[in-house]
């Protein structure tokens, strides 16, 4: 791999930046019987019902890594800018990939809206709590959790 990469360098490259397109931002309350679900970018949707604003593996750095200045750096900013973001009711992280939790991302989310709960996976509670991230609730394979009337199952997916 690193061979072909370096040496024979016959690659595709990959662009530095990606113009987004306009669109509107979530718009209003959402009605009975109606969802709205937003990408964001990679796996950071977000998911809009009536009374419940959901917010997954929310990613709004530059980089997916432990610092700002090395590793995979975005070719395309957020589908929705932070400060442009409504308030999530709750943030849903999968696994602990930088590019799945992004602790900035969590740090400017907490600072502009206060404690929002975090459902995640076994073992993340405690890594979260030692960066300064609090209020998460981890769950096993098949173990439910319920947030207001939503009802949430972690199940394994490849």
């Amino acid at each position: 791999m690193l061979r072909y990469r370096f040496i024979e360098g016959n690659y595709a490259k990959w662009p530095s930046h990606i113009p987004n397109k306009p669109w509107p931002l979530p718009a209003g309350p959402i009605n009975d019987g109606e969802v709205s679900v937003t990408f964001i970018g990679h796996a950071s949707f977000l998911i809009r019902l009536p009374g419940l604003t959901i917010l997954t593996d929310p990613v709004f750095s530059a980089r997916c890594s432990p610092v700002q200045w090395a590793g995979p750096k975005r070719a395309r900013a957020p589908g929705i800018k932070l400060a442009d973001l409504p308030k999530p009711d709750l943030i849903l992280l999968s696994h602990n990939h930088y590019d799945h939790m992004d602790l900035l991302s969590l740090r400017a989310l907490a600072k502009r809206f206060g404690r929002i709960p975090i459902i995640t996976m076994l073992g993340n509670r405690d890594y979260l709590a030692s960066k300064g991230i609090h209020g998460a609730t981890e769950l096993d394979w098949w173990q439910h959790h319920s947030h207001g009337e939503a009802h949430i199952t972690i199940t394994p997916s490849r």
